[in-house]
């Protein structure tokens, strides 16, 4: 009854690459120049029937994946001819391809707040005693190495990002990226 819609980014993990990358969909969820806020966004899914939509990162092996995706109400159980895949796709596409930009670069005060966000997730990783043991034991058996690596990076790196760096980033993700 509902369909889904994913856009995956994939690149070998970096030290230098991993805080930007996790940093990157965080920023980009926050607006758009069609949609600038996410009241807005909320909006928009709330007209598709209660579309969701999400993005964020995960690890898989030594490759670090940015993902956008959605669900969506099949139009055939809505009683309108409203192409909910299609309006979500859109929406997807928007937050990947047209983010609002201030001067040619994020907003600083989304930037600022998404920075604080991802330097929380990384911190919070402590309270899972397991999950975080389990994590510390593959950063020290593979010290160095890329499997190595959160996939959030660390809060020291988050803070170092620049704007530049950060736009940087997210146009070699357009560009170069799986």
């Amino acid at each position: 009854k509902t369909s889904m819609i994913g856009v995956f980014f994939a690149t070998p993990m970096t030290a230098k690459n991993v805080s930007i990358n996790a940093l990157i969909p965080a920023v980009l969820r926050r607006g758009t120049e069609n949609l600038p806020t996410m009241k807005e966004i909320s909006k928009k899914l709330e007209s598709l029937y209660g579309a969701k939509f999400d993005c964020g990162v995960s690890k898989k092996g030594e490759n670090q994946i940015i993902r956008f995706y959605g669900e969506a109400v099949n139009k055939k159980y809505t009683g309108s001819n409203q192409d909910t895949l299609s309006e979500l796709a859109d929406l997807i596409n928007d937050v990947i391809f047209n983010p609002i930009l201030e001067n040619g670069k994020f907003k600083a005060d989304y930037v600022s707040q998404e920075k604080e966000q991802v330097k929380d997730i990384i911190e919070s990783r402590k309270n899972d005693k397991v999950q975080y043991a389990l994590e510390r034991c593959y950063e020290l058996m593979f010290e160095g190495e890329p499997f190595g690596l959160c996939e959030f990076g660390t809060t020291d790196r988050v803070d170092k990002i620049t704007d530049d760096e950060l736009m940087n980033g997210y146009e070699n993700m357009l560009n170069n990226y799986q």
